[in-house]
């Protein structure tokens, strides 16, 4: 593949709307890799983050600019990029209510680990 061919790859990544499992703690960010879960990256957390109390660290996402979002952003995010999957049914009908919701790991499209 051509250097020119895979910047473009890259720069098409980049600009794809996309949610990774993050925690944040002290200013520090830590993103999991595609198809983690916030358990998978809770394990290494005490290793990411030695001598600290990781149960203080801040459970969100990073979307494909880099930003950390929190849950209740991470969910607008998802909803107004067609990133939700089937198990966020319910939580779309609470919030037709006026409810304002948070995205859970499982709330998103199941992509496979290894794209």
């Amino acid at each position: 593949m051509s250097n020119e061919l895979r910047r473009w790859m890259t720069l098409c990544e980049a600009m794809n709307p996309k949610l990774l499992v993050a925690f944040r703690l002290n200013g520090k960010v830590s993103v999991g890799d595609v198809g983690e879960t916030h358990i998978d990256l809770g394990r290494v957390l005490p290793y990411l983050y030695p001598g600290q109390d990781v149960s203080r660290a801040e459970v969100g996402f990073v979307n494909h600019k880099g930003h950390f979002l929190d849950r209740r952003r991470a969910w607008d995010y998802a909803r107004d990029n067609d990133l939700l999957g089937k198990h966020a049914t319910s939580k779309l009908d609470h919030e037709s209510l006026g409810r304002p919701q948070e995205l859970d790991t499982d709330d998103l499209l199941v992509v496979p680990k290894n794209l």
